[in-house]
């Protein structure tokens, strides 16, 4: 159990901000990740875009190694002999002993139907690296979203093993694949800028649009099957530019969320799903988070799902650089779960312990 006898959460959030590590005169640490993901990172030609794409390899086998996976464990006499060596002599105690997984040991598979990445988890490897007196913890839906030099992802986590489908029940044939036995309630993540930034020219990175630019790149999603009517409305009804983009954006990122929870992706009639209340900064001052949108299916409000936003960046909610959205079913969430802030990970503090390397290396440190 975490500190204070408090339950593990059931919504993870975890945020790995690749803008200021990694400079583009040098190289990733692909040696972190499995050989086969490897191309999937170098095809893109920015550098921008690999790292990206390389936090979301990262973050993602992250989750499994913390949740699945304790990284450490005191020895004992009903596990493996313990050496002089191996006792502190300040407190009598075994020293923590390194568990030998790490994020190359991570296998992520990809549901063909949908798209969404999956962990398969064995029954078994629960007893197996799961420490004496340990309570299991069991993953049963994550999704990832990078945008604008951020990578997120949430998870849903049970203490409670989930139950099992009757397969006969949804498959005549019984041929069900096993990562889809249990019933997993379903998450989607998404994240998005939020400014229109438009290029500043040749090797010149980007700029801030105006007036008109915003105006004009907003006319693209109007009228486009994109949004119902009440919110284009509701972006339309911003008092200038910049507010409005803010809004469409913070409407996009809960619909990407969505759908991605559903597995559908963006094949979905979009206009199916509508959105309402959605302010644009009545956040939480601490959380600087909104939880109160209501979600409409087909015209009918659905309160089967938890929706919240997130101002990420800035000092202040109007100041903010990304939005982050969550969709979840809304069964099995805590009044705590909602309040738990989102984790910023120290990439030489929380991700190279899961790797070869025994330090972070001078050359992909963190640019003062």
């Amino acid at each position: 159990m975490p500190a204070n006898n408090k339950p593990h959460p059931t919504i993870v959030r975890y945020i790995l901000d690749v803008r200021d590590i990694f400079p583009s005169h040098e190289a990733l640490p692909l040696a972190l990740l499995p050989e086969k993901t490897h191309p999937g990172i170098v095809k893109f030609f920015h550098h921008a875009d690999r790292k990206l794409a390389f936090g979301s390899q990262v973050l993602q086998r992250l989750l499994v190694c913390r949740i699945h996976f304790h990284e450490e464990h005191n020895a004992s006499s009903d596990e493996e002999e313990v050496t002089p060596s191996d006792i502190d002599p300040s407190t009598g105690q075994a020293r923590p002993v390194r568990r030998r997984i790490g994020l190359k040991d991570v296998e992520i598979h990809r549901d063909e139907a949908s798209g969404r990445p999956f962990h398969q988890h064995d029954d078994d490897e629960t007893s197996l690296l799961t420490p004496p007196k340990k309570k299991p913890r069991f993953l049963e839906d994550f999704n990832v979203s990078h945008a604008a030099g951020i990578v997120i992802l949430a998870a849903r986590v049970s203490e409670i093993e989930p139950p099992v489908r009757n397969p006969l029940l949804e498959h005549p044939s019984g041929q069900i694949p096993v990562e889809y036995q249990r019933r997993k309630r379903k998450i989607g993540v998404d994240v998005v800028p939020t400014k229109h930034s438009p290029p500043a020219g040749p090797d010149k990175g980007k700029r801030e649009a105006t007036c008109e630019e915003n105006d004009k790149w907003i006319k693209n999603f109007i009228g486009n099957q994109i949004f119902t009517k009440h919110e284009e409305e509701q972006i339309l009804g911003e008092a200038d530019s910049k507010r409005r983009v803010r809004k469409l954006y913070l409407l996009w990122a809960l619909k990407e969320a969505y759908v991605k929870a559903v597995g559908t992706g963006l094949i979905t009639d979009l206009l199916a799903i509508e959105f309402r209340n959605t302010p644009l900064f009545d956040v939480d001052d601490k959380q600087r988070r909104f939880r109160g949108v209501e979600l409409y299916l087909g015209g009918e409000k659905s309160n089967d799902w938890y929706l919240e936003v997130t101002a990420y960046g800035g000092e202040g909610p109007e100041e903010a650089s990304h939005y982050l959205a969550i969709a979840s079913q809304a069964e099995g969430l805590r009044e705590e779960d909602l309040l738990d802030e989102w984790e910023i990970l120290d990439f030489e503090k929380d991700v190279l312990p899961y790797g070869p390397f025994p330090r972070m290396p001078n050359k992909i440190k963190r640019q003062s």
